[in-house]
């Protein structure tokens, strides 16, 4: 009696297509060119890829219990002097959650009040003056390429070999009770554990 052939998609087979695909979903989301002639000044391509960095970021960072007001209480993602780039996180986290919390996106201008906010993202033009309030507080700092260098944050986007990329100081998150994975840290370019880049 002949034994019957397994067909191609056995369970078996379709579990490891699926963990095939998600390593390759996960591998895609942190592999975003950031070349200069696919990036026109505040063009889609930009605004997209850093927008799914900044939501991505919120994955990985554990808060304190007490930066959340109530067990419900949305991750509040505020963006500083970045309204284009806030209008397009806007649409990419619509229906999607953080570490089982919804997730709202403010946009800020210089003066205006930062309290409440999870992940701060400094947009151009900002001063290390803007964001002293911040310091110590649970707050994800995240620097855009062309944030000077002497204004602090937790996560800083940069350029390498034309592909967007960010370096993390660990320092500044513990200063802020921030815990970071590891998971983040290794896709990081850079990982400073003394000073903030």
């Amino acid at each position: 009696m002949r034994t019957p052939r397994r067909a191609p998609w056995s369970p078996a087979w379709l579990r490891w297509g699926w963990l095939c695909l998600a390593a390759f979903a996960a591998g895609a989301s942190w592999a975003v060119d950031d070349r200069p002639g696919d990036w026109p000044e505040g063009g889609g391509s930009e605004l997209r890829t850093k927008a799914v960095y900044l939501y991505q970021f919120g994955s990985f960072v554990a808060w304190p219990a007490k930066a959340f007001p109530t067990a419900d209480s949305p991750v509040v993602i505020g963006l500083l002097e970045a309204d284009a780039l806030a209008d397009e996180l806007s649409l990419v986290v619509d229906g999607r959650s953080l570490q089982g919390r919804s997730v709202a996106v403010r946009k800020l201008h210089a003066g205006d009040p930062v309290g409440g906010v999870h992940v701060l993202f400094l947009g151009r033009g900002v001063d290390a003056l803007g964001i002293e309030a911040l310091r110590g507080q649970p707050v994800l700092t995240v620097a855009d390429t062309s944030v000077p260098v002497g204004v602090r944050s937790m996560v800083r986007f940069l350029v390498v070999d034309g592909r967007l990329r960010f370096d993390v100081s660990l320092k500044a998150a513990e200063q802020a009770s921030l815990g970071i994975s590891a998971r983040l840290l290794a896709v990081a370019h850079r990982v400073d554990t003394g000073t903030t880049p």
